[in-house]
This record gives structure tokens, C-alpha cells and sequence, in this order.
């Protein structure tokens, strides 16, 4: 059986390429998510450690979002490309042109947001570590909500009162990397880290400690598995346009 991540990756690589030859950014593209409203995206090719779960094996597989829908079109792949490479760009960036950056970003966002969804597509990287460590330090009052799997790179953003990470498992994350997972809340004091699961059966029990429970739930398909902790939104009695400023139950 052929992943989501198997199928999607010659033609995504193929934008990669167009989009290489492009002029570099010097500013990222906020997407309007029907979901969170803002959120800054990245390629999913570039930029994640996929498990099983997120690849889309089997039925009982999640599969990521990022991987279906209307965020496979060319035009939002080129965006979150377009996004990752000026984050590969800041890298070896001067301090104060990262902070270009961020204020760029900031002077983007629309009036009255008070917080960014970070990471609705792909993942952390070395130059959106930068960035986001300058965004926080600049700008206190827009709470940064970064979801991630790479546990050592979510150590290298700075402990600040408007960062709130929240780690993915699901039952497919090597022991290896949810240990290292369930060890970063623990270094953060000032701000916030928590840890989220994804669920994809019934029978699949989340483990003692987790924060938020997203039940599996594609393309309008939703799965009522109860659980004490479940994101209303992937419930089919839930709203899911606009779910996450009412709620904000990832990011308090």
C-alpha cells in the first residue's frame, strides 16, 4: 500500500524545484485557515520527520492533513515552499535581519489577532527557530501556538510568556522520540509546553498526560470516540469553522 506522504512527494518536489528558481521572499505568507483563522505554513516535504500515522498507512492511519485537500493545490504548496526557503535563508542571517522579518510579519497580521498558529503545515526548522525567538522577544503580546514532532528543535525556542508548544504523538512515534517529547515541558517555566495526541481508532488509547485528543476526522468525516480531552472540533456535534479562538483550549 502507497502513503499519502509516497504519493505527494514527486509531484511537491516538483514544485520545490519551480519555486527554486524563484526570487527568495522577504516576508512569509499568512494563510487565512478556516480553523485558526491566521497560521503560518511550511513544506511538509522539507520540513517534517513524518511517523506512520502522519505517512497515511492503512485505514486505520490518520494521514496529514497537509497531504490532502485543498492544501495539496500548486498555489499553497508554492506558498509554504516560498515559506521554508526564506526560513533556510535566516539561518545564517544577522540578528537584526531576522527581526526585519518578524516585524514584517507582524505588520501583516490583521488588526486585533492576538495569537498565530505556527506549523498548520510542516514543521520546525533552524531558521524559523530564529525567527520565532525575535518575534517573541519583539512582540510579547501575540501568543505564538507552534505544534511540532521534533522535540530538539522545540528546545531551542526561548521560555517567553507568549510561546505555547504543543508536541504531536500518536501511537506510531518511535519510544525513543516520545521520550524525548515528554522531557520538553519541563524546560519551559514562562510560557508553555504540552503535548497532543492523535487518535485513529477506537480502540487506540491515548496515554496518561496528553493535553488535547484530536480524534481522526477527514474531508468532513468525523469519529465521536469519547474522550475527556478530545478537541471539540473533531467531533461531528463541533464547529469547525472558526473553532480555535473561541476555544483556545491548545493555547491557554
Amino acid at each position: 500500500m502507497t502513503s499519502l506522504w509516497a504519493k505527494s512527494r514527486p509531484r511537491h518536489l516538483k514544485i520545490i524545484s519551480e519555486v527554486d528558481q524563484e526570487p527568495l521572499p522577504d516576508r512569509l505568507h499568512i494563510t487565512a485557515n478556516s480553523k485558526t483563522g491566521v497560521s503560518i505554513d511550511f513544506a511538509v516535504h522539507l520540513t517534517c520527520s513524518p511517523t506512520q500515522v502522519c505517512m497515511g498507512y492503512g485505514e486505520e492511519s490518520a494521514g496529514c492533513y497537509a497531504l490532502q485537500g485543498f492544501m495539496t493545490f500548486p498555489n499553497s504548496v508554492k506558498h509554504h515552499v516560498r515559506n521554508q526557503r526564506l526560513m533556510e535563508d535566516l539561518v545564517a542571517r544577522k540578528p537584526q535581519e531576522v527581526l526585519q522579518v518578524a516585524t514584517k510579519l507582524w505588520a501583516d497580521l490583521p488588526r486585533g489577532v492576538d495569537w498565530i498558529r505556527w506549523n498548520g503545515a510542516g514543521d520546525l526548522s533552524l531558521g524559523a527557530v530564529r525567527l520565532i525567538n525575535a518575534f517573541s522577544a519583539r512582540y510579547p503580546e501575540i501568543i505564538l501556538w507552534i505544534t511540532t514532532r521534533l522535540p530538539d528543535l522545540a528546545c531551542e525556542i526561548k521560555d517567553r510568556k507568549s510561546i505555547r508548544l504543543l508536541l504531536s504523538l500518536d501511537r506510531s512515534t518511535p519510544p525513543k522520540v516520545a521520550e524525548r517529547i515528554w522531557a520538553v515541558p519541563e524546560r519551559f517555566r514562562k510560557g508553555a509546553a504540552r503535548v497532543s495526541y492523535t487518535r485513529v481508532s477506537e480502540a487506540d488509547v491515548p496515554p496518561k498526560g496528553v493535553h488535547v485528543v484530536f480524534n481522526k476526522h477527514t474531508s468532513g468525516r468525523y469519529n465521536d470516540w469519547p474522550h475527556a480531552r478530545v478537541c471539540p472540533a473533531s467531533l461531528s456535534t463541533g464547529e469547525h469553522e472558526g473553532a480555535c479562538d473561541p476555544c483556545r483550549r491548545c493555547f491557554k
